[in-house]
Parts: structure tokens; sequence; C-alpha cells
């Protein structure tokens, strides 16, 4: 079973990656992030919550060129962005959540359950 709550998020500043092209290779830009993160002088290993991906069509829908999906963390309004991260803002408000722990294999699965079922 998976578990969604309605969570009210305050607003956030996100350091992005964006991805384009074949869903299959998000694990190679998911690693691009985890590499950003890990070369700050500063603890950027995201918090339950602080972490989000940004889906803007369905995989199993989109030609796989056509398919765009961001990557972010919560990231200190300090820190400065460069190279491929860029700035993106999460607006305060309602969110559907879905939590995953452990592999990153079955999130896909996960949130194309969201909007699907």
């Amino acid at each position: 079973m998976i578990n969604v709550s309605i969570k009210e998020l305050p607003a956030r500043r996100l350091a992005v990656i964006e991805h384009y092209g074949d869903p299959k290779k998000v694990g190679e830009t998911a690693s691009k992030l985890i590499a950003l993160a890990k070369a700050q002088p500063v603890n950027l290993k995201p918090k339950p919550g602080e972490a989000f991906g940004f889906w803007y069509g369905d995989p199993k829908e989109v030609p796989a060129e056509d398919f765009r999906f961001d990557l972010a963390i919560t990231v200190l309004q300090t820190l400065k962005l460069d190279g491929e991260v860029i700035e993106k803002y999460l607006p305060a408000g309602r969110y559907a959540v879905i939590s995953n722990k452990g592999s990153r294999e079955a999130i896909s699965e996960k949130i194309y359950w969201l909007y699907c079922d």
C-alpha cells in the first residue's frame, strides 16, 4: 500500500537539475545532483521532505525524447548555484506527498500510481 498525505509546505528555494530525454536515464541526472550536494562545504544531504521530483509528462505516454523531469533539493538562500544546477522556488501551499524509504528504483511506480489511480 502506498501512503499519500496532503501537507501544507512552506515556500522553498530549490537547487534543480532538469532532466530532458529518456526516463530510464533519470538516475544519471540524480547522481549529478547528489555529487553537487556532496561537493558543498555545508551539509546538503536532504532531510525527509527536502528532496523533490517534478514530472512534466507521463513517461508511458510522452516520447522519450520529449520527457522532462526536474530533480531538486532544498537549499539555503546563501548557497551559490552554477553549472547545470539552477534555482527554482516551490511556492507555499498544499501538496500531495509520497514518501520513499529504500531504493530509488521504486519511486517512479509510486508516483505513477498517484496520477493514475
